[in-house]
């Protein structure tokens, strides 16, 4: 399966193994339901127009698209992360790894 750059940053065009391309919106998805790991006084102010829930409950009905985009192992990561204890060390590792709504940390 290959990607490629769309015209819009929030879709992306899947080839899929019969030739086929659409586009899927899976990686947007996927950064918006990363709002969840989040503080609550973030989300419910600056990061309210990502709405995580929502967001998760479309990666979860559009699981072919995940998998078209390869996208599943940090999917499952997320949701484990997201089950986890707020501070937990999943949670660590994964912003730490893919950051939160495409903003990756800064380290010095």
């Amino acid at each position: 399966m290959k990607q490629f750059a769309d015209a819009s940053p929030s879709a992306r065009l899947a080839v899929t193994r019969g030739g086929w391309v659409r586009p899927t919106a899976a990686p947007a998805e996927l950064r918006r339901a990363e709002g969840a790991l989040l503080p609550d006084r973030v989300l419910a102010e600056e990061g309210a127009h990502l709405a995580p829930a929502d967001a998760r409950a479309k990666l979860a009905a559009d699981a072919d698209d995940v998998k078209l985009t390869g996208s599943e192992e940090r999917v499952a990561r997320l949701e484990r992360a997201l089950d986890s204890a707020a501070a937990s060390d999943e949670r660590r590792r994964y912003v730490g790894q893919y950051g939160v709504a495409g903003a990756q940390p800064f380290h010095a």
